[in-house]
C-alpha cells in the first residue's frame, strides 16, 4: 500500500547542514496530485486544483475540484469548499481572499485523434480565507473571466502590503487556417481585485515558469516553451519610474515545474522538470539583498531526497518553505517544509 510521507527541511542559513524529518500527515492521505498551483495565505499555504493521481499507480485521473491549506504552526491540513475542478491553474492571496486563475479541464468524450482534447480555461474564482488557512464562506464567487483570454499553466505571484498580484505568461491552443497550434505568451499584468493593467512584456515566452516577489521586485525563471525546460530568468522592479523586464543570472540547473519562494533574502528552487524534461531533486539558490541580486545561482547542497517534478510551493509569513511534490521517481508523492532558523 502506498503511504504519503510528509517531511520538514530545517534550513540553516549557510545551508551547512539540514535534513529532512518526517511529520505527522493528516487530511490528504487517501490521494495524491500533481500539477497544482499554490500560494501563501499568511501563516499556511494553499494547494488548488490539479490532477488527482491513483494512488497506487500514480495513472492519471480527473481534474481536482478540492483546495486544501496546511498550517505548518499547528501542523493543520484544512480542506476548503470545493471549486470549479481544473489543472494547472494559478493562484495568489490579496486582501484577504485566494484567488485561482486560468487552468484546463479534459473535453468530455473526446476523440482519441484529437490533437488537444482540452479545454484551457479563462475563468477566475475567489474565496476569503484568513491567515491560518481557513474560511467561512460556504462556496467560490466567481470573478471575471480573464480579459486576454484562456490561459493553462500561467505563473501568478502577491505583492507585499497587498499591492497586487502579477500574472504572467501561460499558453493556449487552437485551430489556424485548419492547422492545430499552440500559442505561448510573455504578457504580464497586474491584478487589484477588479482590473487587469497591463506590464511589459518578458523577454521570453513561457508556461510552468516559477514566479515570485522579494519586496516590489519580481522574478520570473524557468519554464519552457512545449519542451524542454530552460535555464532563462528576468526580474522586474514593480515601483521603478520606468518599468522593463531585465535579465537576472540563468538558472544553473535548468527547469520547470518547480516549487520557489523567497525565505529571508533568498529565492529557493526545488525539484521539477530539468532541461530534458526529467525530474530533478536539485535545491538552488540565489541571494538577493533589496532589488540586487548575487551574479549567480548557487546548489543549495540540499536537495530533495527524491527527484521529482510538476510540484507546488509557497513560503508563510513566518518563513516555512512548504512543497508539495506531484510526481517522483517510482510514481511517490511527498510534502516537504522547509523551515528557516
Amino acid at each position: 500500500m502506498y503511504k504519503l510521507i510528509v517531511l520538514l527541511l530545517k534550513l540553516q542559513l549557510t545551508f551547512a547542514s539540514c535534513k529532512w524529518t518526517p511529520v505527522t500527515p493528516n487530511g490528504i492521505t487517501s490521494f495524491r496530485f500533481m500539477s497544482a498551483a499554490s500560494t501563501s495565505v499568511g501563516n499556511a499555504i494553499a494547494w488548488c486544483g490539479g490532477t488527482n493521481l491513483n494512488i497506487t499507480n500514480g495513472k492519471f485521473l480527473q481534474e481536482r475540484n478540492q483546495v486544501t491549506t496546511y498550517n505548518p504552526t499547528s501542523n493543520t491540513w484544512t480542506t476548503l469548499p470545493n471549486m470549479t475542478a481544473r489543472s494547472a491553474p494559478a493562484c495568489a492571496y490579496l486582501s484577504g481572499r485566494l484567488y485561482v486563475f486560468g487552468g484546463v479541464q479534459k473535453k468530455i468524450n473526446a476523440s482519441h485523434h484529437d490533437p488537444d482534447p482540452t479545454i484551457k480555461l479563462s475563468l477566475v474564482e475567489s474565496i476569503a480565507v484568513t491567515p491560518d488557512g481557513t474560511t467561512t464562506e460556504t462556496k467560490w464567487r466567481k470573478e471575471m473571466d480573464l480579459p486576454f483570454g484562456p490561459r493553462e499553466s500561467p505563473s501568478t505571484t502577491s505583492l507585499p502590503n497587498n499591492a497586487g498580484i502579477v500574472f504572467a505568461g501561460g499558453f493556449d491552443s487552437g485551430e489556424t487556417k485548419g492547422s492545430f497550434n499552440f500559442q505561448y505568451y510573455n504578457t504580464s499584468y497586474l491584478f487589484n481585485g477588479k482590473t487587469y493593467t497591463p506590464l511589459p512584456d518578458m523577454p521570453f515566452k513561457r508556461s510552468n515558469f516559477a514566479l515570485v516577489s522579494k519586496k516590489n521586485v519580481v522574478y520570473a525563471f524557468g519554464g519552457g516553451e512545449t519542451e524542454p525546460s530552460y535555464e532563462t530568468c528576468a526580474s522586474l522592479d514593480m515601483i521603478a519610474k520606468t518599468k522593463r523586464w531585465i535579465p537576472c543570472p540563468l538558472l544553473i540547473n535548468p527547469r520547470s515545474w518547480m516549487a520557489a519562494g523567497v525565505v529571508q533574502n533568498q529565492i529557493i528552487i526545488a525539484g521539477g522538470m530539468d532541461g530534458m524534461f526529467s525530474p530533478t531533486s536539485e535545491v538552488d539558490v540565489l541571494k538577493v539583498v533589496g532589488s540586487r541580486s548575487a551574479s549567480n545561482w548557487t546548489d543549495s547542497n540540499c536537495d530533495l531526497p527524491s527527484a521529482a517534478g510538476f510540484l507546488s510551493g509557497a513560503v508563510t509569513d513566518g518563513g516555512e518553505f512548504v512543497v508539495y511534490i506531484g510526481t517522483a521517481e517510482k510514481n511517490n508523492a511527498y510534502i516537504y517544509s522547509q523551515l528557516s532558523v
